[in-house]
């Protein structure tokens, strides 16, 4: 909707009246009040075009197969052509940029037997592995569009009510010494997935940049009687010792911009733990810009979504609507992940995006290796 109220642009040398939508109204009035992030880097950053761009590289290069040194950019055609078939005027030029410096690591990745074999249902059990589905809250029904509903892992039980989701058990990471220590637990070694989402700010700037990281992993398997979607009461302070006894972590990445890459970029060029995402095209463009994190071996559930060709489409509310039986508030999607403090209601936004995502992703990969068994069948 439009606002029947004008607003003045240009400034006063020339000014000029149009009416604006309340979204434009709003954020208008948000950008006045917020200093940009950008004038607290500590590097200057380059918008420049005629130079290529060099991404930001952890110069130990953890898990690379192939020398730092042989990193180099290369010459690229780029063609004017407009559609295919359909020459262009204008002639074709070449430009210099830098390729992925983990290419040779991503497409030589083996997968291994136990990330290529999901866990069975009594594995997953009625809550999944981590305890965060909530089958009796399906909200709908899970069918793709030309299968049986026979090979799927999925129900329609009666609906009942969940707990909300709150930061109880999730710590908010901004310092130095709280990255160190997450850095720490996610590369002991135990550890085989995690969940992982950004949150980022496009408005307004040229290229955009990374304003939140939310990672997730599992915890320890346990029998026990289900819990609410609230998982269990951890204190949320900012002491060290609070990140060993949780699983989910939110990382300002506009305070610790310079220091993501040298603590988080061994996770994410481990080729041994994969890296859950969902929808995850405009996420790794952001880590490769922002951070210099390259990411081996990836399992995007939004694409597995659609191989399913599940009815109501591969949007994460819907697979979190379909296996987890949650709804989630989308009103933080389109807010300013600029602001400091974030307020509660955006933290548990941001939470969700990776709390249910390695009980989904479980369930997509048995979904995915039944929907195979189904099709050989046929």
């Amino acid at each position: 909707t439009r606002s029947p109220d004008p607003i003045t642009i240009m400034g006063p040398a020339y000014t000029r009246t149009r009416p604006v939508s309340k979204m434009s109204r709003m954020i208008h009035s948000v950008d006045m009040e917020l200093v940009k992030p950008q004038v607290e880097y500590s590097f200057i950053v380059s918008n420049d075009r005629d130079v290529p761009f060099r991404p930001l590289v952890n110069p130990e290069k953890p898990f690379g197969m192939v020398p730092l040194e042989q990193w180099q950019p290369q010459t690229v055609v780029i063609s004017r052509k407009i559609r295919k078939n359909i020459p262009s005027t204008e002639p074709d030029f070449s430009m210099r940029q830098y390729p992925n410096y983990y290419a040779t690591e991503i497409e030589s990745l083996c997968y291994s037997e136990e990330q290529l074999t999901p866990p069975s249902l009594e594995e997953m059990g009625e809550f999944g592995l981590g305890r965060t589905l909530n089958p009796h809250q399906q909200l709908v029904e899970l069918e793709p569009s030309s299968k049986s509903n026979n090979c799927r892992s999925d129900a329609n039980p009666p609906k009942t009510d969940a707990s909300p989701l709150t930061m109880n058990g999730c710590v908010y990471i901004d310092t130095l010494p709280q990255l160190q220590r997450l850095s720490q637990k996610l590369n002991a070694g135990s550890i085989r997935e995690v969940a992982v989402d950004l949150e980022a700010h496009s408005h307004r700037s040229f290229a955009g940049f990374t304003c939140l990281l939310q990672i997730a992993i599992r915890p320890p398997t346990t029998r026990t009687p289900p819990p609410s979607t609230a998982t269990t009461t951890v204190p949320t302070t900012h002491d060290t010792d609070t990140i060993d006894n949780c699983h989910e972590f939110l990382v300002d990445t506009l305070t610790l911009r310079t220091s993501i890459n040298t603590h988080l970029s061994p996770l994410f060029a481990n080729p041994q733990i994969v890296k859950v995402m969902h929808g995850a095209d405009s996420d790794i463009q952001w880590l490769q810009r922002d951070f210099g994190i390259c990411v081996v071996n990836l399992f995007d559930t939004g694409r597995a979504a659609r191989l399913l060709k599940l009815t109501g489409g591969a949007g994460l509310a819907h697979l979190l609507s379909a296996y987890a039986g949650v709804e989630v508030d989308k009103r933080h999607q389109l807010s300013d992940w600029r602001m400091r403090p974030l307020g509660e209601e955006m933290r548990v936004y941001a939470r969700s995006d990776v709390h249910y995502l390695l009980d989904v992703y479980d369930k997509l990969r048995y979904d995915v290796k039944q929907e195979e068994a189904c099709s050989k069948v046929e």
